[in-house]
């Protein structure tokens, strides 16, 4: 099971390093690629943490 964080949408990730911190800012499609790649993984699914 993999954790999503569409909380994250619209802020900074400090905790992302220098390269992505803003990633949740500039991508407003990041949870949806998100759900894709867990879809092509051998994850059993994901869950959204609000």
């Amino acid at each position: 099971m993999i954790g999503l964080a569409p909380y994250k949408l619209g802020r900074e990730d400090k905790w992302a390093g220098k390269a992505a911190e803003l990633e949740w800012i500039n991508d407003p499609d990041i949870i949806s690629k998100q759900i894709a790649a867990v879809k092509e993984s051998s994850a059993d699914g994901y869950a959204l943490y609000y």
